[in-house]
């Protein structure tokens, strides 16, 4: 229908002024206040179609001066859009047909039975136009927002090559313009061939989930650039890949900065606090009394635990979580040479869990205190022995338990003021963990520390 605020205007053409009357009629009953111009002569057709552009178009075939054909084609050279409807009573229906395949909308033939059939076709014609112009500026819409978000989207057929791209897209491949990427393959750009056949794979189906979050190298750049690929089948027959490419490039040279910063900064604290441990040594062995020397050396000892965590974190370079196994191998080591107890089978049965930094801190001061004190305590007078450390997930917990076959303790430690340093600060590091403590005393002594994962 036509809009309110658009003057409804028809160009009607025939040189039979009784047909345009009947024409003009039909027109008024839905459109009363339309605007018909009416051309007999080719003096009328000329000045008509030099003034201002018209809604409708209805014509006659045959013309005593030129015929319908060739005024669509003005028409059609002037509004490629605008509906034309072929009013005639010259054409046989086969003939009238043809005329729809050269550019006719609709054909009504000149008879009394057919006249009101013009209504509902103008009507229909209006409504196509109406929904013609509404997807043209959708599509215009879409294009507008297509070319200039900044993220990098493109469509392929299922081999890989580009059928549609915006300008973000040329941008990140490093292309002069969109109308370059075309005939270009998405596969040509990515460095890694595992990422090539997992693209393969989902183009096959063999993927059946598309690709999500894959972080893809990119050539073709005069520097390395990286993005974050999610690409998808548009449906089951797998012939058109939709897809986005997010560049990550400043974000992963941004962590990778950070990364090394982070560990300079670690790489430096693990430096001091081997400093601090020794001269903590250097201090003890000062003084001839050995409870004083035994106190240096435990403070040495806890220092050493903050220093190995660090050491860790450094080597992982990742500085959120702790390889703990490797973490307690060291400290296994380490306190083997400080110990200095050859007689002490140290045995080891631990799975490859990392443990998150704020737990680990406390969690590898626990394990220190509790070797030390069986080091300590649990073998006297030079007794052989086996101590041994396990460290394992229980379902939804972690267990790090401490065993030795030793002489074990007949009562259990309190806690106290009058207790040692190590005794009290294990159940304050467990209620930092929210762990809970299980100790069994039978034929030696062990100690269970259970976390949540």
């Amino acid at each position: 229908m036509p809009d309110a605020t658009t003057p409804f205007r028809v160009l009607l053409v025939d040189d039979n002024p009784g047909d345009r009357a009947l024409v003009v009629r039909e027109l008024r009953r839905d459109h009363a206040a339309a605007e018909i111009i009416e051309a007999g002569t080719p003096e009328e057709l000329a000045q008509a179609l030099s003034g201002d552009g018209f809604s409708l178009g209805v014509f006659d075939y045959s013309i005593g001066w030129t015929n319908g054909v060739e005024v669509l084609k003005r028409m059609r050279a002037i509004d490629p859009d605008v509906p034309v409807i072929l009013f005639t009573g010259s054409l046989g229906e086969e003939e009238a047909a043809e005329a729809i395949k050269i550019g006719f909308d609709d054909f009504i033939l000149k008879s009394i039975d057919r006249l009101p059939r013009l209504r509902s076709s103008i009507d229909a014609l209006l409504k196509q136009k109406a929904e013609r112009q509404a997807r043209k500026r959708a599509e215009a819409r879409y294009r507008a927002l297509f070319q200039n978000v900044t993220v990098s989207i493109f469509a392929t057929n299922n081999s890989g090559e580009f059928q549609d791209a915006n300008s973000a897209l040329a941008r990140q491949l490093c292309l002069p313009s969109v109308e370059s990427v075309e005939g270009r393959s998405i596969l040509d750009f990515m460095v890694s061939e595992d990422a090539q056949t997992l693209w393969r794979k989902m183009a096959t189906g063999e993927l059946a989930d598309g690709i999500s979050g894959l972080e893809v190298e990119l050539k073709g750049c005069p520097e390395p650039s990286w993005a974050l690929l999610d690409a998808h089948p548009v449906d089951e027959s797998r012939r058109q890949i939709v897809g986005v490419l997010t560049n990550v490039t400043e974000l992963r040279n941004a962590l990778e900065q950070r990364s090394v910063l982070l560990g300079e900064v670690h790489h430096r604290v693990h430096n001091n606090l081997q400093i601090v441990q020794s001269l903590l040594v250097f201090q003890a062995r000062r003084f001839n009394d050995p409870a004083v020397q035994a106190a240096f050396t435990e403070v040495a000892s806890r220092i050493q635990t903050l220093s190995l965590v660090q050491q860790q974190l450094y080597r992982d370079e990742d500085y959120s979580a702790v390889d703990f196994p490797g973490y307690l191998k060291s400290l296994v080591d380490a306190l083997s040479g400080m110990q200095d107890r050859p007689e002490i089978d140290l045995l080891l049965d631990i799975e490859p869990i990392r443990v998150p930094i704020e737990k680990a801190v406390p969690l590898g001061l626990i394990a220190n205190e509790l070797l030390t004190n069986a080091m300590k305590h649990a073998f006297p007078d030079s007794r052989a022995g086996e101590l041994r450390v396990s460290f394992k997930r229980e379902g939804e917990r972690i267990a790090l338990a401490v065993a030795d076959n030793g002489i074990g303790i007949t009562s259990e430690p309190k806690g106290g003021e009058d207790s040692g340093l190590g005794s009290r600060l294990v159940p304050r590091l467990a209620r930092q963990l929210q762990a809970e403590v299980t100790t069994a005393s039978n034929g030696g002594y062990e100690t269970v520390i259970r976390f949540a994962a």
